[in-house]
């Protein structure tokens, strides 16, 4: 998944960009009579008419205007600092629970799609069972100090929108089941065929149970696996938004195109699960019981 570093890029002057036209302006001031010679980004200084240059020059032995503009051009750098901050704030990924529906909801718009369907001329997803308990075990081996809350929390969203049952073990508690399993871990790509450099993590499944009695096929062991160098070093929103993608893709949702937390290019604004995502869990959510139709 791309960081936001590389997705929220500010356009606006910097300050080498305003001392270079405050620079521009001082040349132009000392230019002599006549069209001086281009200044840099090929601006022009002209003849100014007395009056104009007064203000330019400034009354002898007094404060030039040029000297103003060198106050004002640190000031609007300030005041760009401040605007960026505050662009910031408002596009950089923010992860919020805010709009999530109640309970799994499909909507009309959006993307989705599912890493494995029932057959190649099936839409029915490959996903764990609806009707059994979903252990999440966390290694905590080189894991951030918070990732077992952020886990809870992934997970009570992907809970309260797709109808699973997924909970996650606390310190000390063993596996009950050998299927129905995600493990969440950190890894360095140097050790780990899932990862490479570039990511800050990955997600699926590990392994598939056979289909059952009615013919439906489903998830035994789902993986998490999150760079230990590149999503460590992110912030916490960006962790979460991670964290929350990984697991989408962990219970069969797969990349898409559009403006979802699962697509491939993240987008500006993006806190949760769009409508596609939300779609696509839900569908995920009302496979058939495993055993129902025996």
């Amino acid at each position: 998944m791309p960081e936001p570093d590389d997705e929220n890029r500010l356009v606006g002057l910097s300050r080498r960009e305003i001392d270079a036209l405050v620079s521009d302006l001082i040349r132009a001031e000392d230019s002599a009579a006549g069209e001086a010679s281009p200044p840099a980004g090929g601006r022009h200084a002209v003849d100014r008419p007395a009056a104009e240059q007064s203000l330019v020059s400034g009354p002898a032995g007094g404060s030039s205007v040029l000297d103003w503009l060198r106050h004002l051009g640190a000031a609007v750098s300030v005041v760009l600092v401040i605007c960026a901050a505050l662009v910031l704030v408002r596009w950089w990924p923010h992860y919020s629970e805010r709009g999530l529906p109640s309970g799994p909801r499909t909507y009309a718009d959006g993307h989705y799609a599912f890493l494995l369907t029932q057959s190649d001329s099936s839409d029915e997803p490959v996903g764990f069972d609806p009707c059994t308990t979903v252990q999440v075990a966390i290694d905590t081996d080189g894991a951030t100090s918070t990732i077992r809350s952020d886990v809870e929390r992934v997970v009570a969203s992907i809970d309260q929108v797709s109808g699973l049952h997924l909970t996650t073990l606390g310190v000390g508690e063993t596996l009950s089941s050998t299927t129905n399993v995600i493990l969440v871990s950190f890894q360095d790509p140097s050790s780990d065929t899932h990862l490479n450099d570039t990511m800050i993590g990955v997600g699926g499944f590990l392994s598939v149970r056979q289909p059952t009695q009615d013919g439906t096929a489903y998830v035994a062991h789902g993986f998490v696996t999150l760079n230990r160098h590149r999503y460590n070093s992110a912030s916490h929103d960006s962790q979460l938004l991670s964290l929350a993608r990984q697991f989408g893709h962990a219970v069969g949702l797969a990349n898409i195109n559009g403006h979802e937390l699962m697509s491939t290019d993240l987008h500006q604004g993006v806190r949760h699960f769009g409508h596609g995502d939300l779609t696509g869990l839900a569908l995920l959510g009302r496979l058939p019981c495993a055993g129902a139709s025996a």
